[in-house]
């Protein structure tokens, strides 16, 4: 999980449960640390002091791409009894930390490296690259860990075509397994603007643009490329952005599809930058378009775009 993501506000989540007004539910929400669902007991000990805190949900990180804690069925369902909700947080797009690199191979790093974003500083190098080759994953490896400060890790990237399927297959997956009510999306997001670079996203973009150009623009665009991977982001960088913001909104879409389809019920959330505009410009994220068309159920806002790490709730459906 996201970790500046475990300090997040779920004010408005909560409300939208109807536990409490947004401004009291923000401190009635006890975030679950990963060491705690490792055993009963630890688990008993943190659901204890939540309980005797006056707490009302429980936020849970969950890996989407691993197998859940075996006791975590189990254990929202005690968290129940005792009068807590309890709420799946996920990572959509980070499939893997800079400095946490999966051991099984069967992760979707190793099966799936073309599906990865690429930063706008190795597109060029890795176009060059057979995306299956050991050494494309491993520089995107070292990129992450060197630049900590631009990504948090290894992300999918929406605009591969696949990746849709494989989110939403997994958010259903885990719903089905653990009776959760709610579940938060923690990085429906592109790290920055800078993402994704990768061939086959540049390719997608010229794919949709071309056919609307005169040949003469093709022409100049053709010559252009012959030297410039990246001359269609750059000739029409308004709609790059579109291009990508609408992508990720699609993977939004069908992951919380996903979630409903087997919950119902389920409050579907999404940790989103505070300000609307800075959030689309930096991470691509058109949340009040999401709100608005009920493709998500609520919003949470980022701990890190609030001054004093103090959590506030973000604006709900309507404002």
């Amino acid at each position: 999980m996201n970790r500046r993501a475990a300090g997040v506000a779920l004010a408005l989540l909560m409300a939208a449960l109807g536990t409490a007004p947004p401004a009291v539910a923000a401190a009635g929400v006890r975030v679950v640390p990963l060491a705690a669902l490792a055993s009963r007991e630890a688990f008993d000990t943190i659901l204890s002091s939540a309980v005797a805190s006056g707490d009302q949900s429980l936020l849970v990180p969950v890996g989407l791409f691993d197998d859940p804690p075996a006791m975590l069925a189990e254990m929202v369902s005690v968290a129940r009894t005792r009068g807590l909700r309890v709420v799946a947080a996920v990572d959509v797009t980070r499939v893997a930390a800079a400095n946490e690199w999966p051991a099984s191979r069967d992760h979707v790093i190793y099966t799936h490296p073309e599906w990865l974003m690429v930063p706008r500083e190795l597109a060029l190098e890795l176009s060059r690259l057979d995306v299956r080759s050991p050494d494309y994953a491993g520089r995107l490896a070292r990129w992450a860990r060197a630049n900590a400060g631009k990504a948090m890790g290894l992300y999918l990237s929406p605009v591969h075509t696949d990746v849709a399927a494989f989110v939403a297959g997994a958010v259903r997956r885990l719903v089905e397994r653990i009776p959760f009510d709610g579940v938060q999306f923690d990085t429906a997001r592109y790290p920055s603007g800078d993402f994704d670079y990768s061939r086959l996203s540049l390719d997608e973009l010229r794919r949709e643009i071309r056919p609307g150009l005169s040949t003469d623009e093709r022409r100049r665009l053709d010559e252009i490329e012959t030297f410039d991977l990246l001359a269609y982001a750059k000739e029409f960088p308004d709609a790059w952005r579109r291009f990508r913001q609408t992508q990720l909104t699609a993977l939004v879409v069908r992951a919380r599809t996903a979630v409903k389809s087997v919950r119902p019920e389920a409050i579907v959330s999404a940790v989103v930058g505070s300000d609307p505009l800075a959030a689309l410009s930096d991470y691509l994220q058109d949340w009040p378009t999401w709100l608005d068309n009920r493709f998500i159920d609520a919003v949470s806002v980022d701990a890190a775009d609030v001054p004093g790490g103090v959590p506030s709730p973000a604006l709900p459906p309507g404002r």
